[in-house]
């Protein structure tokens, strides 16, 4: 399994209710993170990984996040939706610190207004040095 007890993880607030018992059993910390009408707030994700140094990651006592769970798009029960510049900017702060993105998105195809998809996969580059 991904996650011990007493480990963190992140996730959006406000969050679908079924996420939080699905967690609570394995004894980890959920840290919120703020949004708004666009999504997770960056800054505030920042302001919650700045309790630690991006070099932690690489020693389990310092025991920093394991993972971010969000619904990117049409997310429960707030029917907020990532920007693409928000996107981007959880994904450097994920490369950043070290820790999983984890997407749950069934509603994207349920969007009148969808948002572009970005893919948090890096590119591969074509080039043979």
């Amino acid at each position: 399994m991904i996650l011990n007890p007493g480990d963190n993880i992140l996730v959006n607030e406000p969050i679908y209710s079924g996420t939080i018992h699905a967690v609570q059993p394995l004894g980890c910390n959920v840290i919120n993170i703020s949004s708004d009408e666009h999504g997770i707030i960056p800054d505030s994700l920042r302001e919650i990984l700045s309790k630690w140094k991006p070099e932690d990651s690489k020693n389990p006592k310092k025991n920093t996040p394991k993972f971010l769970y969000t619904v990117p798009n049409g997310n429960n029960p707030a029917g907020n939706s990532l920007t693409t510049n928000r996107k981007k900017e959880i994904y450097e702060l994920a490369r950043k610190y070290d820790f999983l993105i984890i997407e749950d998105d069934p509603y994207y195809f349920m969007q009148f207004n969808k948002v572009s998809a970005v893919s948090t996969q890096p590119t591969i580059s074509r080039q043979v040095a």
